[in-house]
């Protein structure tokens, strides 16, 4: 199979991630941007390697040869996490959190008017972003409107999902 060197090479990736996870839940303290550069980038430049090799000899239009066009395509992006430890390799923690949105693309069509959807896009992102720090967001915006309504000059910062829940938690 074509594709196998290549899939052992992305394991191989994710195999790094999975050691680094490991390594952080035990507590211990690493560089994991360092261990990237010196483990990670090497495989992902393997890939590129094998890519660049085997490229022209397989079909542009078959799966392979798709995802082989992806990657090159893609390549700054792919390989951005190498650069940030603070970045996952991939991206399915945001697209997991932004599959509500997603499923409720046809109701923003129904907001009424451009500036109605951009204050529901606005509540939405701090909806979001209570979910992701675990504040709950009716307890937050009911803070958040009452707080804002008797203090209209209060800075964005004091308004924020995050000050709420160092103040209350």
């Amino acid at each position: 199979n074509k594709a196998k060197r290549p899939l052992s090479l992305i394991n191989r990736l994710f195999f790094v991630e999975r050691c680094i996870a490991k390594k952080q839940e035990s507590g211990e303290v690493i560089d994991i941007t360092e261990i990237r550069q010196r483990i990670s980038k090497l495989i992902f430049e393997r890939l590129y390697t094998w890519c660049t090799a085997n490229g022209p000899k397989i079909l542009p239009e078959s799966t392979l040869g798709k995802a082989i066009k992806y990657l090159y395509n893609q390549r700054d992006g792919l390989s951005t996490y190498l650069k940030d430890g603070r970045l996952e390799i991939s991206n399915n923690f945001s697209e997991r959190n932004l599959r509500g949105c997603v499923l409720g693309r046809k109701n923003w069509l129904a907001a009424g008017n451009h500036e109605a959807a951009e204050r529901a896009c606005r509540i939405y992102s701090l909806v979001a972003t209570c979910k992701l720090i675990d504040v709950d967001p009716f307890k937050y915006l009911n803070w958040l409107f009452q707080t804002w309504m008797q203090e209209k000059s209060e800075a964005p910062r004091k308004l924020s999902p995050s000050f709420f829940k160092q103040k209350f938690s």
